[in-house]
């Protein structure tokens, strides 16, 4: 099944995560400016849908119980802590120690795993080896420097395999797939900041085009 036959991932995780917002606050506001820009936020980081839901629930069940319940709940924005307590929840389960798990190297090291097992053409062949190689480097240098800036430099390594991988497509099908992500996210021009928007819009075609490869996107905390 190809992204053109489904449901666009973009939309569902916009339009779940704001529908449930806006069922627990009890009014049909929909959301502000300000809590786009945070939501477009968590899906850049790979915050998965689920994890957002649990710290909106959170953020809810705790306010029904505080001296300030009679208070309506604004923004989405009133959940941010909420939220990235079960954002890093689950990052520590992800990269909790076990046998086969060792923190922030080990994680690492088994994003080079998934990209070992992959059988790439000949066209990206040369940018997964570097890709496999800078994961190996980047968690010897976790071992030494726990002060790195792991997602950072996870965002490099992704930006040129994705670079490698966009190149072996040609301009017209990444056009076709830009095209088709606007296509299925039309309701949310109008709606969301520019900006926001044209995040959005790249972030949804990166993943796609790593997605024609069998390419997982190198995140540390993972997406749906």
């Amino acid at each position: 099944m190809t992204f053109s036959q489904c449901e666009d991932p973009d939309v569902a995780y916009f339009r779940d995560i704001e529908r449930t917002f806006v069922e627990r606050r009890g009014d049909p506001l929909f959301i502000s400016n300000a809590d786009w820009v945070f939501l477009a936020r968590l899906r850049k980081k790979g915050v998965p849908m689920r994890v957002v839901l649990r710290g909106i629930t959170d953020a809810f069940d705790a306010h029904a119980h505080s001296f300030a319940r009679k208070q309506k709940i604004r923004s989405l924005k009133f959940c941010e802590n909420e939220i990235t307590a079960a954002a890093d929840r689950y990052r520590r389960a992800l990269q909790a120690e076990g046998p086969s798990r060792r923190g922030l190297g080990g994680a690492l090291e088994q994003l080079e795993s998934h990209l070992a097992a992959l059988r790439p053409p000949p066209e990206i062949a040369e940018a997964l080896a570097e890709a496999r190689q800078s994961l190996l480097a980047l968690a010897q240098a976790l071992d030494a420097d726990q002060g790195l800036d792991a997602d950072k430099a996870l965002v490099r390594v992704e930006d040129r395999l994705v670079a490698a991988a966009s190149l072996a497509l040609g301009p017209t099908e990444r056009a076709t797939l830009e095209q088709t992500t606007r296509d299925a996210t039309a309701a949310y021009e109008s709606r969301m900041p520019a900006k926001v928007y044209e995040t959005l819009i790249g972030e949804s075609v990166r993943r796609k085009i790593l997605h024609r490869f069998s390419l997982p996107r190198l995140l540390l905390a993972g997406i749906e």
